[in-house]
C-alpha cells in the first residue's frame, strides 16, 4: 500500500502550528506526526534530521513569506509610502490572523530553540529593522531615528501578539498596527 500524499503547504501549515504553539522544546515528532498527516516513519523520510530539519524548514518558510509580503512590499519603491505600508501592514493582519496567531520568534526565543535558531531569529529581526528604518529615512527621519522607529514597530507588533493572545482580544493587536501607521504616515 502506497502512502498517502501530502500537499506541501499543509504539510508546512500543520508543522508551523505546532512549532508555533509549543516552541522546540515542547514539540515532540507525535505532536508533528499528527499535524502533519503524516506517520513518524514519513516524517523522518521527508525531514531525515527530525525536529531541528523541520524546524529549520518552518523558519525558512515563514521568513519567506515576510521577505514577500512585508520586507518586500516596503522595499518596493514603485509605490508611495502609504501604500506600501498600508499593503505591509495588511498582509501583517492577515500572516498573524488579526493577532491570534503565535510569532515563532516568541516560540524559539527559548530553551533550545535559541541556541538552535538564533541566527536565523535574529536574520529576520534585523531585516524587519531594515526594511522599517529604510521606510523611516524615506519619510525625513535621520538615520537613528529612523532606527528607533524600526525598533519600536517590532516591538509594538510582538507585543501585542503577546497581549491579543494572552487577553483572547484582538484589540492590542488593531491599537499596535495603528501606532505604526501613524508613527510612519504623521
Amino acid at each position: 500500500m502506497r502512502p498517502k500524499k501530502i500537499d506541501n503547504e499543509a504539510l508546512m501549515k500543520g508543522l508551523t502550528e505546532v512549532i508555533k504553539s509549543k516552541g522546540y522544546d515542547g514539540a515532540s515528532l507525535n505532536d508533528l506526526a499528527a499535524a502533519s498527516g503524516l506517520k513518524k516513519a514519513s516524517l523522518y523520510h521527508r525531514f531525515p534530521g527530525g525536529k531541528e530539519e523541520i524546524t529549520r524548514n518552518v523558519l525558512m518558510d515563514i521568513y519567506g513569506q515576510l521577505q514577500e509580503n512585508v520586507f518586500g512590499v516596503i522595499a518596493d519603491n514603485t509605490r508611495t509610502v502609504k501604500e506600501r505600508l498600508s499593503i505591509a501592514l495588511q498582509n501583517l493582519t492577515e500572516f498573524y490572523q488579526d493577532g491570534e496567531a503565535v510569532c515563532i520568534i516568541r516560540s524559539l526565543a527559548f530553551g533550545k530553540g535559541l541556541a538552535l535558531f538564533g541566527d536565523e531569529l535574529r536574520t529576520t529581526i534585523n531585516d524587519w529593522i531594515k526594511a522599517f528604518e529604510q521606510l523611516g529615512i524615506e519619510i525625513g527621519l535621520d538615520k537613528a531615528a529612523a532606527n528607533d522607529a524600526a525598533m519600536e514597530s517590532f516591538i509594538y507588533l510582538q507585543g501585542s501578539l503577546v497581549l491579543s493572545n494572552g487577553l483572547d482580544s484582538p484589540i492590542p493587536f488593531d491599537k499596535a498596527l495603528s501606532k505604526i501607521r501613524y508613527m510612519y504616515l504623521r
